[in-house]
Parts: C-alpha cells; sequence; structure tokens
C-alpha cells in the first residue's frame, strides 16, 4: 500500500473516532457538570491530535492531500465535528455559549447568503476554501509590498488581483512575511471564523470584478451616461463647525464625523442643514448622493419636500456608476479592518470580534449584488 493512502487511512480513522466520541458526548453520554471541563479538554486534546496528524501529513505528501478526496460520509462527519469543536472550545475559553451562539448566528446567515444551506460547511481541502486563501494571501502580499515602499497600483481592484492570483503558489509563500505564511500553509488550520471570511472576502471581490466589467461592457455599447443637474448648495446651507460641536457630530445616512474636510480614509466629511421643515442635518456628500437619485429632493429622514429641491435625476448607467463609487466608500472603510484579522496572527476561536464585521461586510455584500443586477437589466451584461 501507498505510504499516503496510509496516512489517507490514519486520518480516516481519527475522524471515525472523533465522531464516535462527539456522538458520546452529544447524546447519553453527556458529562456530568463536576465532569464537564475535564471531558470537553479531553475531547479538544484529541481535535489538536487530529490536526497534528493532518499538518504531518500535509508537509509530507503535498501533492496528494490536494487530491485527498474523502468519502461523504466521512466529510460529513468532519464538519460536524468542526462545529462541535468550536462549541467545546468557547465553554473551555469562555464557560458559557452565548457568544458562541451569537457569532453562530452570523456564520449560519453566511452559510445562507454566500453558498450551500446549513449545515454544509466547505471542507479544509476543498477547492473553494484553497482558492479563498490563495485569494487572501495576495491581498495580504500586495499590503505588505506598500507598506515596503513597492509601487503598486493604489486601488485594490480586479487587474491587480488577477495579476497577484496568476503568482505561482512558491513565489507567493515566499513573499508573505513569516508570521502571515499560515494563511497560504494548508498544513495550518483555519479556525471556522477565519475560513469562512476568507471565502466572504473572495466571494466579495469577485463580484466587484463582475460589477466593473460591467460597467465597462455598458460604456462599449454607448449606454448614455449623463449626470444630473442636482447641486446640494441649492438646497443646504452649511453647518460644519456647528455640527461639529453637537451632540451628534455623526451623519445619520453613512456615520461619518463631521469635519471641515472631507476625508474618505478618515470616514470625515462637512455638515449641511437640508431646507426640509425639520432643518435635518446630514454629511454633504451623503447628501448629494441622496438627492441624485430622487425626481425631486426630500429629505432621507422625514421624506418630506425640501425647498428648492426639485432636479433632474441622471440617466440610469449614471446612477449606477454613482452607487458603485458610493459602494467603493463603504468598502474602503470596513477593508482594513477585514484586513487585521489576517494580518494578525490567528486565533482558535473570534466570537465578537468578527461578529459585527462579518454583519458589515454582508450589508455590503448586498449592496454590489443589487448594483450588479441593475448593469444586468440595464445592458444585458452576463459576465
Amino acid at each position: 500500500m501507498d505510504p499516503h493512502t496510509i496516512a489517507y487511512n490514519r486520518l480516516t480513522r481519527y475522524l471515525e473516532d472523533l465522531a464516535a466520541d462527539m456522538s458520546q458526548l452529544k447524546g447519553k453520554g453527556k458529562p456530568k457538570a463536576s465532569d464537564r471541563i475535564r471531558v470537553y479538554q479531553e475531547f479538544d486534546d484529541k481535535v489538536k491530535e487530529f490536526w497534528s496528524v493532518y499538518s504531518r501529513t500535509w508537509k509530507e505528501f503535498p501533492l496528494e492531500m490536494r487530491k485527498w478526496k474523502p468519502g461523504t460520509d466521512t466529510v460529513y462527519s468532519f464538519q460536524k465535528i468542526r462545529s462541535y469543536h468550536r462549541w467545546v472550545l468557547y465553554q473551555l475559553k469562555t464557560g458559557r455559549s452565548e457568544e458562541f451562539q451569537h457569532s453562530t448566528l452570523i456564520l449560519w446567515e453566511s452559510w445562507v447568503t454566500w453558498g450551500p444551506s446549513p449545515p454544509y460547511l466547505d471542507p479544509i481541502w476543498s477547492d473553494e476554501v484553497v482558492n479563498a486563501r490563495l485569494h487572501v494571501a495576495s491581498r495580504i502580499a500586495y499590503i505588505e509590498e506598500k507598506q515596503a515602499g513597492t509601487q503598486l497600483p493604489s486601488q485594490w481592484d480586479g487587474r491587480v488581483l488577477r495579476k497577484l492570483e496568476e503568482t505561482d503558489y512558491p513565489s507567493l509563500l515566499a513573499s508573505l512575511s513569516e508570521d502571515r505564511k499560515w494563511i497560504l500553509d494548508h498544513a495550518f488550520p483555519l479556525s471556522l471564523e477565519i475560513q469562512e471570511l476568507m471565502i466572504q472576502v473572495r466571494t466579495f471581490d469577485t463580484c466587484i470584478d463582475t460589477l466593473e466589467r460591467g460597467i465597462t461592457h455598458a460604456r462599449e455599447l454607448g449606454i448614455p451616461e449623463r449626470d444630473s443637474k442636482a447641486k446640494v448648495e441649492d438646497f443646504t446651507e452649511d453647518c460644519t463647525e456647528e455640527a461639529m460641536a453637537s451632540e451628534n457630530p455623526e451623519c445619520d445616512i453613512c456615520g461619518a464625523t463631521f469635519d471641515l474636510v472631507y476625508d474618505m480614509e478618515k470616514d470625515t466629511e462637512p455638515a449641511v442643514r437640508l431646507n426640509c421643515p425639520a432643518k435635518h442635518v446630514f454629511g454633504k456628500v451623503c447628501l448629494q448622493q441622496w438627492a441624485l437619485g430622487e425626481q425631486m429632493a426630500t429629505c432621507p429622514m422625514c421624506r418630506q419636500p425640501v425647498a428648492g429641491g426639485e432636479v433632474v435625476s441622471p440617466d440610469p448607467l449614471r446612477r449606477i456608476v454613482l452607487d458603485y463609487e458610493l459602494l467603493n466608500e463603504r468598502t474602503a472603510r470596513i477593508r482594513p479592518v477585514i484586513d487585521c484579522f489576517f494580518l494578525d496572527p490567528p486565533q482558535e476561536i473570534y466570537g465578537a470580534q468578527i461578529v459585527a464585521v462579518s454583519s458589515d461586510f454582508l450589508i455590503i455584500f448586498d449592496l454590489a449584488c443589487g448594483i450588479i443586477q441593475a448593469i444586468r437589466d440595464l445592458s444585458g451584461y452576463r459576465g
């Protein structure tokens, strides 16, 4: 029998034993309160032993492990083991499961939104996970090179992504700093949270690339892209200094902090008072975006007409481009937060650290999907 086949069989036996232990712990053999921590620790130790064997097998037979396709029952058991082990880790780390349940809700939403329905999880050796790790490694290599002063495109877009992903695996792995090679090292097991976040990032970037191509396609077809004649100055007055000193110095549309200068990276923008009956205050940039989508300018908060606010809406393609630019601004705010999960050392569990980010990212992804549908309806683009 081939050495790698023997290794496969050994991993399968480990999974079968873990599945039996898990079934006992979740069934009639559920531990008493006095023994719970000890029993959970023993299960945790067994899972870590499996991962140790798994890592050694990857390092010894990297080419063969890429082709490892366990049986359906084994894969399903492994996914249940990973989910249950994650719950055990929360019990051992926090002594309670509330944080686990809260973050599991986010993963549940991600399963529905980004891929197959629960309780399916992409196996750690699947093409989906392998490609997601390659994608994120390309992103982090891009960040590290920029930090080192290398002249690279200032914007992370589809062209940069495709160029980096075409880099051969050894070169990409070598380009990562030592403390970040875990991203691309398939012998290193990922936590469920990080695995799902990697898949989300790759799916989102693929959507953005599709959107950029769709806009280019529409322009090549000669679809009109005339701008609106609306100017926010026609129905507002500046009140930035007053708003900066108020109890609520943030825009109610996007949450940006009021400041004299618009700065996308610092998330600041000037404030204006709208000529609606209630004189509501918003960020100037956000209000301009709002007005461009309206036949008659109305207040985003009270929806009352605005004095002097009759506008001419832009052509549909221009509206799509404006929505895309606004999407880019929102993405630019969350990108650094997401990147930190991959720039920082990996953890076994993340809990509340990743919940808010996943929620915000899902919202932005939904916006991207809506814009893609709009460009498809307008131009017939199906790329």
